[in-house]
């Protein structure tokens, strides 16, 4: 789903459910969506992705690929959650 700056991946908000918290498909979607609408740092890596820390109320990385941007998905697309 797309919202603001990024495009949230459906494998995003699985392993969001996976490895973070087991809420709801949307619920665990609207969690991370909130999350990037923070002020936060954005972290970058060699590998071209950045990712983004996310406190409260889930403690999480959001790992961000700027390369995943195509006519469908214009924003930069969250791969993946990792653990924060």
């Amino acid at each position: 789903m797309m919202v603001g700056n990024y495009f949230v991946t459906p494998h995003a908000v699985r392993q969001f459910q996976q490895r973070i918290v087991p809420l709801p498909y949307q619920h665990a979607l609207a969690v991370i969506l909130r999350g990037l609408a923070q002020d936060l740092p954005i972290k970058y890596t060699q590998s071209g992705q950045h990712y983004v820390r996310v406190k409260r109320p889930y403690s999480f990385r959001a790992v961000i690929d700027g390369r995943k941007t195509t006519a469908e998905k214009p924003s930069p697309a969250v791969v993946t959650i990792l653990k924060g």
